[in-house]
């Protein structure tokens, strides 16, 4: 899964809608459909929104695996 992917996963999840998101990362609707289609790589502040947005750190957007899929150590 690409971060894009995982971006609009954690989104759906989470109940939100492109613009909500937007506004919670004091960005753009457009932006956001960006980011989920993979037209725009996020730089490391734009990660840090997301990740704040989310209530998950930085590198779980990151991982391999989803933060659901991911089996405990």
């Amino acid at each position: 899964m690409d971060i894009g992917q995982r971006i609009a996963e954690l989104r759906r999840s989470k109940g939100l809608t492109q613009s909500e998101l937007g506004r919670r990362i004091k960005r753009s609707r457009s932006l956001v459909s960006r980011l989920e289609s993979g037209a725009v790589t996020p730089n490391y502040t734009m990660l840090r929104a997301l990740a704040e947005a989310f209530d998950i750190p930085v590198t779980a957007l990151l991982a391999d695996d989803p933060p659901e899929q991911r089996k405990p150590a």
